[in-house]
């Protein structure tokens, strides 16, 4: 059961994120989708939100499980940080306070979590940092959104890792 949750958190983040490239190029950041989606049917509007509440719902068990008692905490911040983000997603509007707190903490605790929990945790941070700013400076002015790609990708990437390490597939 546990497992299925982040089979399901990866696909259903992944997937939007994917979606929305294709359906409207790279975006300036995964936040931006919001606007993107909401621009094109205004039936869109609680998308974001619901793929976040999602992906934050079916991780909290596995990212709380795989991580050392003495560090749960961050596995508990982390993704309570992304769901504020969801919550909050018109970032160019008052909700930009809350939005950009809560992401910069999402961001923050994935980072301070991998270096914690994985094995040579932050040679990681440094080489997703590196990949994925090259991936950035090619892009043009979307920095950011290749920033949060390699910060859910690496998190994923060391959750993924640790739920496999301790046997649960």
């Amino acid at each position: 059961m546990i497992t299925n949750l982040l089979i399901a958190s990866t696909v259903i983040l992944f997937a939007y994120i994917a979606i929305s490239c294709v359906k409207f190029g790279v975006p300036k950041s995964v936040s931006d989708t919001f606007y993107l989606w909401f621009e094109k049917d205004k039936k869109f509007e609680p998308l974001f939100f619901l793929v976040m509440a999602a992906t934050v719902f079916c991780l909290f068990p596995i990212f709380i499980e795989v991580t050392p008692d003495h560090l749960q905490f961050l596995a508990f911040l982390c993704p309570a940080a992304l769901a504020f983000v969801g919550a909050a997603p018109r970032f160019k509007s008052h909700e930009a306070l809350i939005h950009f707190i809560a992401a910069g903490l999402c961001a923050l605790l994935a980072i301070v979590w991998m270096i914690c929990v994985i094995p040579d945790g932050w040679a990681v941070v440094f080489a997703f940092g590196v990949l994925f700013s090259v991936f950035g400076i090619a892009s043009r002015g979307k920095y950011v959104f290749w920033i949060e790609l390699a910060a859910f990708v690496m998190t994923y990437a060391g959750i993924w890792y640790k739920a496999i390490t301790l046997g649960y597939f």
